[in-house]
């Protein structure tokens, strides 16, 4: 099978639509409606660390299945490497924000208008 343009784009058009319904209910699940970062932060102080060290571990277990994936050709659990992928692509999402916050005001953060 080849793998056209028309086959990434709608690999590309799921995945997003994957990724903001994953924002959407774990985020609030994990964080509540008012801080997305919320719950790294708080074990960022628990723990004493820096949130962003926080992230690693969490976004550091997807890509060790990732991994474990690419190496075995298989995952081991019932969940499927998409949705592990997909939990992936969260966590760098969350990471950009924590750069925008650290780097940036809110106001100042890429919209969708912007490139």
């Amino acid at each position: 099978m080849i793998y056209t343009s028309e086959d990434f784009g709608r690999t590309c058009q799921r995945t997003f639509a994957s990724i903001v319904n994953l924002a959407a209910t774990k985020g609030r699940e994990y964080s509540g409606a008012e801080d997305r970062l919320a719950n790294f932060r708080r074990y960022a102080e628990t723990l004493d660390l820096d949130y962003r060290k926080v992230l690693l571990v969490y976004a550091g277990k997807h890509w060790d299945s990732i991994c474990s994936y690419c190496k075995e050709g298989q995952v081991f659990s019932n969940e499927g490497i998409e949705g592990r992928i997909d939990d992936l692509i969260v966590y760098l999402l969350l990471l950009k924000c924590m750069v925008y916050e650290q780097n940036t005001t809110a106001s100042d953060a890429p919209s969708a208008s912007t490139k």
